[in-house]
């Protein structure tokens, strides 16, 4: 019996951590491409969770159609953002500190324009297939199947986006030397922008992604932001394979932590693990 328990939970903690890993790459491929920290992350997660219920629940349009409009507007708001936020501050005397405090600045504003427009309800939102495929004596609900397979799904498609197309070259020139990148006559703006708006839409997609398996409202973002910190630290800044796989790990420790001792002590686990890792390996796991 608890050997099936422990891996109903560990499936579970499976698709949690897809959500994570989806999560903690935008705002890897953001760290990694413009060296700056995106505190609106989190607001852009939690707006992709709510304008996607609301698209379904609310107006009736096809989960497929809801998803894409929901991509597509906060894709432009990302490149939106890192126009207006972001871009200007770069060759400030201290560009991080700038953008951290820009960002504060912008994660204020959506959660009230969020709180605004949904107030502090939640949106429901009922995933269309009910039950699931039956693995030994538990059952994998179709929502959860659909995160773990539409995650894969992404995380293959930005692989062979990064790595095959020439936009996605462009981007990874600019992450790994900015002057040679320029000197060859690539755009860093416009390559920032890019970047920044695909990890936005990353973030969206996993509001998407978690929206019929937690109930989205405007607060979803707050826990979510800290969790991706998280795994961007412990998996190594920059390095999108540490934020795969210590969000896939982390998920699953978390589910299984929760369910055996208490879940309302996760987050403190959570953060003693980023604790220990700094301890003893400051720079992550997977450290460019």
């Amino acid at each position: 019996m608890e050997v099936t328990v422990f891996a109903q939970q560990a499936l579970c903690g499976l698709t949690n951590g897809m959500a994570y890993a989806m999560f903690a790459i935008g705002l890897t491929l953001i760290f990694g491409v413009m060296g700056t920290l995106n505190i609106a992350h989190g607001e852009i997660y939690m707006l992709g969770a709510l304008a996607f219920s609301s698209f379904v629940t609310y107006l009736g349009i096809n989960y497929l159609l809801a998803a894409l409009i929901t991509l597509a507007l906060l894709g432009v708001a990302g490149i939106a953002i890192s126009r207006i936020a972001v871009l200007p501050l770069l060759n400030s005397p201290n560009p991080l500190l700038s953008v951290l405090l820009s960002t504060i600045g912008v994660s204020i504003f959506l959660t009230n324009i969020a709180l605004s427009i949904w107030g502090a309800s939640t949106v429901p939102l009922e995933f269309p297939l009910r039950g699931g495929i039956p693995v030994g004596a538990m059952e994998l609900s179709w929502a959860r199947i659909a995160i773990s397979g539409v995650s894969v799904v992404v995380i293959v498609t930005l692989h062979l986006f990064l790595s095959r197309t020439l936009m996605g070259r462009k981007i990874r020139a600019v992450a790994q030397n900015r002057i040679g990148a320029r000197l060859v006559g690539i755009n860093l703006d416009r390559e920032y922008s890019l970047a920044f708006g695909i990890g936005c839409a990353l973030a969206a997609l996993a509001g998407i992604l978690s929206a019929p398996v937690w109930v989205a409202s405007p607060y979803l973002g707050q826990s979510m932001i800290l969790t991706g910190f998280v795994v961007v630290i412990v998996g190594g800044l920059g390095s999108i394979r540490g934020a795969l796989v210590v969000g896939l790990l982390l998920g699953i420790l978390q589910s299984i932590f929760g369910y055996f001792l208490s879940v309302y002590y996760r987050d403190a686990f959570t953060f003693a693990v980023l604790i220990i890792t700094l301890l003893l390996k400051p720079g992550g796991l997977f450290q460019r």
